[in-house]
Parts: C-alpha cells; sequence; structure tokens
C-alpha cells in the first residue's frame, strides 16, 4: 500500500477499533505498574513468565507457547528462576521445534539449562622444545699439538709447526692469532735469558705482524736498547782482550741499530788505529 493510499472503509471499522482496545489496555497496564506496589512474589512471577516466553519463542518460534513449559516443569508462581535451573522443553504435537542459528533443534523431550556463560580454558602454556644436543667440537690434532707445545714454553717448535700449518691454511685466522700469542710469549722469555737478539727479532716480527698488538711498540723499544747495550758491552770486553777485529765487529753492530752512537763510532776509529799501527810492525 503506498503513502498516499486511504484504508478501505470496512477495513477501517475492523482495525481501528482493535488498535484503540490494545492500546487502552497497554495504557491500563502501565498505569497499573507505575501506580500499584508489587510485591516480591508478583516480580518473580513476571521474571518467570518472561524466561518462559523467552524459551517458547526459542524452540517454538511463538512466546504465546509459554504456558506448555509452565506447566510441563510445574514452576512455582512466587518463586523466581535462578541460573542453573533445569527446564524441561515438550514437544507438541503438530508443531516442530524452530531451527536454531548457532545450534540444530534439540530433540524432543530435551532439557534446557539456564547456566552462566562458561569461561574461558586456560591457556595452555607452550610445548617446550627439547634442548639441542651439542656435540663436541671436532679437535684438530695439529693444534692440540701445538698448543701443548706452547704450554710447555717450547716456542720455537711451536712456530716452525704453526708456519707450516698456516702454508697449508693461508687464510686461517685462528692460526695466525695462535702465531701472534707465540710469537709474544717467546721475545719476552728470550729477553729473560738474555738472548738480546733472538728476543728482539721474535718481537719485530710481531710488530710488523700487528704493530698494536697488546704493549708490543713499548716492548720493541726496550728489546732494541737492550740489544745495543748488550753488543757495545761485548766490544768492551773484546776489547781489552786484545781482540779487536771482533770488537770493531761488535761496534758496528751498534751503529746498525743506533748510526748516531758516539761511542761505537770513536771506539771503532780508535781500534782501526791500532790494527793500522800492528800491521805496520809486522810488515817491517
Amino acid at each position: 500500500m503506498s503513502a498516499g493510499a486511504t484504508m478501505p472503509p470496512r477495513l477501517a471499522l475492523v482495525v481501528v477499533p482493535a488498535v484503540t482496545a490494545g492500546l487502552v489496555v497497554v495504557v491500563a497496564a502501565a498505569v497499573s505498574l507505575a501506580t500499584a506496589p508489587l510485591s516480591i512474589a508478583a516480580l518473580a512471577g513476571i521474571f518467570g513468565l518472561l524466561a518462559a516466553s523467552t524459551l517458547a519463542e526459542r524452540y517454538y518460534g511463538d512466546r504465546t507457547r509459554s504456558e506448555v513449559i509452565w506447566e510441563t516443569n510445574r514452576l512455582p508462581a512466587k518463586r523466581p528462576l535462578v541460573v542453573g535451573s533445569t527446564l524441561k522443553i515438550p514437544q507438541i504435537p503438530g508443531l516442530p521445534f524452530a531451527p536454531a542459528a548457532a545450534k540444530p533443534p534439540a530433540p524432543a523431550g530435551s532439557v534446557a539449562m539456564l547456566t552462566p556463560a562458561p569461561a574461558p580454558p586456560p591457556a595452555r602454556p607452550a610445548p617446550t622444545q627439547p634442548p639441542l644436543s651439542e656435540e663436541p667440537p671436532e679437535i684438530d690434532p695439529m693444534l692440540a699439538d701445538i698448543r701443548d707445545a706452547i704450554d710447555r714454553k717450547e716456542y720455537a717448535t711451536a712456530l716452525a709447526d704453526i708456519d707450516r700449518y698456516i702454508a697449508m691454511n693461508p687464510g686461517d685466522r685462528e692460526l695466525v692469532e695462535l702465531k701472534k700469542l707465540t710469537l709474544y710469549r717467546h721475545g719476552y722469555a728470550l729477553l729473560e735469558q738474555k738472548s738480546y737478539d733472538e728476543g728482539y727479532k721474535a718481537l719485530r716480527q710481531l710488530a710488523r705482524l700487528q704493530p698494536d698488538y697488546l704493549d708490543i711498540t713499548t716492548l720493541v723499544q726496550q728489546a732494541r736498547r737492550q740489544v745495543i747495550d748488550h753488543h757495545y758491552q761485548e766490544g768492551i770486553r773484546l776489547f781489552r782482550e786484545e781482540r779487536l777485529e771482533d770488537a770493531v765487529a761488535e761496534w758496528r753492530r751498534v751503529l746498525d741499530l743506533e748510526p748516531r752512537h758516539p761511542n761505537a763510532r770513536r771506539n771503532i776509529e780508535q781500534a782501526e788505529r791500532l790494527l793500522e799501527a800492528l800491521e805496520r810492525r809486522r810488515t817491517h
């Protein structure tokens, strides 16, 4: 029927009285509820009726069938329904259960239960992965022998083995680091043994590999000074023993390390004059 169409007179004679009567009943009920105090039993009955009407709408699709649920379960008139109450929903002959949106219809004689929403299940802990079994690292026997030689302070043997191993594995960083450590300990040990030339040589080799290795700069300078002093004193000792040529060789070693060493140069000149004098004496 369009918005501009009018209701037929005959239909109006039927609809208007019915609507009017319904409005009168609703208004009267509202006035009664608003003005007349209701007892707890009356309110309980109203709530029970509403619950039965809701179940009738759910299972039968018709709220007016609530009295069937009420009578079947012999619900008391003065006691309200509580959470957890169990109600039987009888099947009415010729009236199938209404289909449910969320679950299939209950079979005949099913039981409806007013229960609170179930609590969510506790979160299950994530399964723990078993620890991966770590196999012990494979040990190279050659490296083991080198480390044993270092522990025994056999540095020359260890360095020879390291150089052989590096020749076969030139890109092995572990070997290079091991060589630096060995050179450092070897040079320090040689200086303590007063093998100044060999100690200075080992430390200089380490300085060429890594100039900033630990305190290598200071250690090389100290070793150089010890080598110079050692050869100068050896020249003095040999000169006193009249081994002039050997003394000159020692002082020349001093000049190789320190060209401006004044005493070494002067001593060489003095020793050479004596050698010339001795040579002239032998020839005459």
